[in-house]
């Protein structure tokens, strides 16, 4: 296992915020510009503009949300520890099977 300086650590955990709010800004501008499309509406198929605007909101939505849990809620979900206690329950029971 590598183990990291907490300098990396804070350098890994900014990269990762930077990419949420990334995906955050390019999901609400996404949305934006094809509200004003919709709003101005193009001469194009209203069913072409219901399906792209509820699935870019919904799936983006959601991915912005499991995005979000993932990095800010993980400690909450997760407790402090847990990963490193289920290694060594997962390596005591192999060590019990040989």
């Amino acid at each position: 296992m590598k183990t990291t300086t907490p300098l990396e650590r804070a350098h890994n955990r900014i990269e990762c915020i930077r990419n949420f709010y990334t995906h955050l800004f390019a999901y609400v501008g996404l949305n934006i510009v094809l509200l004003l499309m919709w709003g101005l509406d193009f001469n194009i198929a209203d069913i072409f503009w219901e399906r792209t605007f509820f699935i870019t909101a919904g799936l983006g939505g959601l991915a912005v949300l499991t995005h979000t849990i993932i990095l800010f809620w993980h400690n909450y979900l997760l407790p402090k520890g847990w990963d490193e206690r289920m290694i060594k329950k997962i390596l005591s029971k192999t060590k019990k099977k040989i």
